[in-house]
């Protein structure tokens, strides 16, 4: 006997069961795109990458530019940060520029999944982006702490020893 439609009745037990996303993933998991947005076969190449198509191997690595722009900003290209995703799920960023955030999560990687992110050095080219990630960490479900990793600057008793 049906009570509503994701509450039944077995067994004088009520069972709820949650509705399923139509568009895939889960709670935190990031957009996943239906079958039909993907590409279609005719289109796909090994000249062009769509997120979420290609697993990677246990022992491979994908290394991907998601942002190159040098002084001056442009528009229309984030500053410069590089993305490595490795076999065993972790992802590595090296810098974080203006504009790579964005990048990022049309990548379908989710917001509180940027972690390690390693700065090469202090000029705000290379980390602007982190001003836009922490404020909206807890909004976005993110319960570990974020991992930042670069120079101390010019006074080393500013960092932290673990």
């Amino acid at each position: 006997m049906d009570i509503a439609p994701n509450v039944s009745v077995k067994n004088s037990a009520i069972v709820t069961t949650m509705p399923t996303n139509p568009y895939g993933g889960g709670p935190g998991t990031g957009i996943s795109l239906p079958e039909y947005f993907k590409p279609t076969p005719s289109v796909q190449s090994r000249n062009q990458y769509y997120p979420g198509t290609e697993e990677l191997g246990a022992d491979e690595m994908r290394i991907s530019f998601v942002g190159s722009t040098p002084f001056p900003p442009r528009r229309d290209q984030a500053g410069t940060s590089i993305m490595v995703e490795l076999g065993n799920g972790e992802r590595l960023f090296f810098d974080f520029g203006p504009g790579c955030l964005r990048n990022i999560i049309s990548m379908q990687v989710p917001q509180q999944e940027v972690n390690d992110i390693f700065i090469s050095h202090l000029h705000v080219d290379h980390y602007h982006d982190i001003s836009y990630l922490l404020p909206f960490s807890a909004w976005s479900g993110r319960y570990l702490p974020l991992r930042v990793h670069g120079p101390s600057g010019r006074t080393p008793n500013w960092v932290r020893k673990q």
